[in-house]
């Protein structure tokens, strides 16, 4: 077998296996958006390392963070509030990323920004001008909850304050 095939299969493995340790459900938290009026819930994966961590902000698109198995039956998603929209429904997509950078030794946030608010069953392809979303508008209103996390992650001990960074949908990473 030719060695780059050998050294791309064990990179496969080894990739699986940070993934797989850091697969343990995020831990939920929540924190205040920067509007001042919004309390968020966060879904946190935790690297395996201890001590001070760099941060990513991971931001959900318009379908919301959690799987379509399951976000139909949602609305509201907060403190003290029974949902089928949790830290283990998570989208798989959501959770691969949260756990992707995990397994880098980052900590990673997954605000909500719609349960909180009432529309945790997201939004389908073609709702832009949905007037149901004008409290959860992109351009307005989840930027501020972007402050918020960010906000979050610098008040905590565990997260290096001029490490983090943000990724949505069509952003990679960017420093916050």
């Amino acid at each position: 077998m030719p060695a780059h095939f050998i050294r791309l299969v064990l990179a496969v493995i080894t990739s699986i296996w940070l993934i797989r340790d850091a697969a343990a459900a995020p831990e939920t938290v929540y924190f205040r958006s920067a509007d001042g009026r919004t309390q968020l819930v966060g879904y946190l994966f935790r690297p395996q390392a201890a001590g001070p961590a760099a941060a990513i902000v991971l931001l959900h698109g318009r379908s919301g963070p959690y799987s379509s198995n399951v976000n139909a039956d949602c609305t509201a998603v907060g403190p003290k509030v029974s949902s089928p929209c949790n830290a283990t429904t998570l989208s798989k997509r959501h959770a691969m990323w949260g756990q992707y950078w995990a397994a880098r030794g980052y900590l990673a946030l997954l605000p909500d920004s719609f349960g909180p608010r009432g529309k945790a069953y997201g939004f389908g392809r073609f709702t832009h001008d949905d007037p149901d979303r004008d409290d959860v508008n992109e351009k307005t209103v989840r930027p501020l909850d972007a402050e918020g996390a960010l906000a979050y992650l610098r008040s905590r001990g565990d997260v290096i304050g001029n490490q983090i960074f943000l990724q949505g949908g069509r952003t990679v990473a960017a420093r916050l």
